[in-house]
């Protein structure tokens, strides 16, 4: 993972547990688990059970939609979650991709349920 990917409150993964970020320097990210070098953290995969469990989302028949937020509603692709926006398409893979998207598009930070997952 790179520094340009993530936000202060992103979920990482370093070993075998979810860590949130706490801040970013350029070779080093700080999280409550001390600090970790770049190359040993890797996203945490964003899973349709995540979605519906801790992050407050609700599966419809032809999408799954964040409750209070009609605007964010993602389709189940094999290339990830596709979210349109415009004419733009986006493939969401990660929860850090969700939450960063979720912050640009109502400034305010994404709850999860249970953040170690």
């Amino acid at each position: 993972m790179q520094s340009k990917e993530l936000r202060i409150g992103n979920l990482v993964k370093h070993l075998d547990y979810n860590l949130k970020v706490l801040k970013i320097g350029f070779t080093k990210i700080w999280t409550e688990d001390g600090l970790k070098p770049y190359d040993e953290i890797q996203p945490v995969e964003l899973t349709e059970e995540i979605l519906l469990i801790n992050c407050r989302f609700k599966k419809s028949p032809h999408d799954i939609r964040f409750k209070t937020l009609n605007s964010i509603k993602l389709k189940t692709t094999e290339k990830g979650f596709k979210f349109n926006y415009g004419e733009s398409i986006i493939y969401i893979k990660y929860v850090h991709q969700l939450q960063n998207l979720y912050f640009a598009l109502t400034g305010e930070e994404l709850t999860i349920k249970n953040e170690t997952l």
